[in-house]
């Protein structure tokens, strides 16, 4: 019999969080230590350094307006889509599988999403901020002003992530 392993304490619901779809991938162990190599050799790869991770959160934005690419342009009628990725591990637990592996599964999923989240919520956040600079920008430099929306939401992950070590710090840890 093969199930997810149980929580120990109430993970957010990740199902309620609007333009964010979940991807899952499997990992099974005896061991934390078995874990922690499927993760290592399973993880996502960070599209930026090359590197795995344990999780991912990619977003998307895209924005449109009547006369779009034209010096005579609607920016009033912009608008500005977004879709947020968010790959996590699984814990693939059988009847063998001991308890203590998983209560540390599950203080690492619950610290590894709350990171995770982090990245998430801030995307979220800073969507307002996309559409508002096209607004107030000219229609030839829109585009631009959109650009350097994102740049900071990009900055902001790369700095949130070595603030807090990947989520080390926030807790993210499995030997």
């Amino acid at each position: 019999m093969i199930f997810a392993a149980p929580a120990t304490a109430a993970a957010p619901d990740l199902s309620t969080i609007p333009h964010l779809t979940v991807h899952y991938y499997d990992v099974a162990g005896m061991t934390a230590r078995q874990v922690r190599a499927q993760l290592n050799r399973l993880g996502p790869i960070d599209p930026n350094d090359r590197k795995r991770m344990d999780a991912m959160t990619l977003w998307d934005f895209k924005w449109n307006w009547p006369g779009y690419g034209t010096a005579k342009c609607d920016l009033s009628a912009a608008t500005v889509e977004y879709k947020i990725d968010l790959t996590l591990p699984r814990l693939v637990v059988n009847d063998e599988t001991p308890t203590a592996v998983k209560l540390k599964w599950n203080i690492f999923l619950n610290a590894l999403t709350e990171h995770e989240l982090g990245h998430v919520n801030f995307a979220r956040e800073h969507a307002a901020d996309v559409l508002a600079a096209i607004k107030g920008s000219t229609c030839l430099a829109a585009d631009a002003a959109a650009q350097r929306v994102l740049a900071e939401i990009t900055r902001h992950d790369i700095e949130y992530d070595a603030e807090t070590d990947h989520g080390v710090k926030q807790g993210v840890h499995l030997p």
